[in-house]
């Protein structure tokens, strides 16, 4: 998943020289720039186009570290820049996303839309706000990452939206998004991506994320076996994310338990 942050130490590493010093705020402007759109393709509405800008911002969040780490920066406020992008499009987006979902389907359920809506902005924001205080700090992230958070919704949409790859369910992606948004919150330890795997976790997120999100944005269609495919993976990848952090936490604990019994 992404760094959620421009360099993970205390004190992120700053270059003078050299243009890669920019590399990192541009790509998380261009992640408040996808933010900005999804925001606006959802109350269009035009799903489709929704779900490509958020994927597209995703990548950019996963790479913005990822620069950092790699060329440095002209400032030391990367954790900082990085999670005013993340307000936008991991908390703002999936939340108006969601609104627009449910009441497109079914506009007398405006009182349940709203109430998934703050729920899932509530949580995302105690998450980021966190983060920007003490989170960039920690070897590991506490909860589930934001980004997780914002495909979580989309996975919801595209499954139980108004044009689901299942059935249309309202009231239950609703519920599913009031009941799932607490895991950004929860103690539960997740991994940061970190040395040796750095370089081979971008270069397959480039390999197979670019294609895709290209897929998704060329092919005009919610039948089409690719983008059916696209969310079967997606969702697994959400699904082993989201329980690793808590299979990982409850193996440490009854590990511990067995060697002090």
């Amino acid at each position: 998943m992404s760094t959620e942050e421009h360099d993970g130490t205390a004190t992120p590493k700053v270059l003078v020289l050299g243009p890669g010093r920019f590399l990192a705020d541009i790509l998380t402007i261009g992640n408040a720039a996808c933010g900005l759109a999804a925001i606006y393709f959802a109350l269009l509405p035009y799903y489709f186009a929704t779900g490509g800008f958020l994927l597209l911002a995703m990548l950019f969040d996963g790479l913005d570290g990822a620069a950092a780490r790699r060329f440095g920066s002209w400032h030391s406020r990367g954790h900082q820049v990085d999670t005013a992008a993340d307000v936008v499009t991991m908390a703002t987006a999936p939340a108006v996303l969601a609104w627009s979902a449910v009441t497109r389907i079914a506009p007398d359920l405006l009182l349940l839309a709203t109430v998934a809506a703050v729920a899932y902005a509530a949580f995302a924001l105690t998450r980021l706000f966190n983060f920007v205080l003490k989170g960039y700090k920690m070897d590991k992230f506490s909860g589930l990452p934001s980004p997780g958070g914002m495909l979580m919704v989309l996975l919801l949409v595209f499954l139980f939206g108004p044009t689901p790859f299942l059935t249309s369910q309202p009231v239950l992606m609703a519920v599913l998004v009031i009941a799932l948004s607490p895991l950004m919150i929860l103690p539960v330890a997740y991994p940061k991506v970190r040395g040796r795997w750095a370089l081979p976790t971008a270069i397959a997120g480039l390999a197979v994320g670019v294609p895709a999100i290209l897929t998704y944005l060329s092919t005009l269609s919610y039948d089409s076996f690719y983008v059916k495919a696209g969310a079967v993976v997606a969702l697994a990848y959400f699904l082993g994310y989201a329980l690793y952090g808590p299979a990982t936490a409850l193996a440490t604990r009854l590990r511990s338990t067995d060697s002090t019994g």
